[in-house]
């Protein structure tokens, strides 16, 4: 349900589980806490770049052009 609602918490919070499951009975080293959490931030901003990136292109296809006619 989390991640139909919200991929970026749903990542976010289930990339420290899935390490902890990976290594059960062992410490998780915070070096690759560190970097997961890293990764995840990168790729959620390239995402949100692309969305934005896309919202705008499509926005700019959409508006009428000043050198044509509106049609009635």
């Amino acid at each position: 349900m989390a991640k139909a609602r919200n991929y970026l918490l749903y990542a976010t919070l289930s990339t420290p589980v899935i390490l902890l499951v990976m290594d059960i009975g062992k410490t998780v080293d915070a070096a690759l806490l560190v970097d997961r959490l890293t990764a995840t931030l990168f790729g959620a901003v390239i995402v949100v770049a692309f969305n934005v990136m896309m919202d705008r292109l499509i926005s700019l296809q959409l508006e009428p052009s000043a050198s044509r006619p509106a049609h009635r």
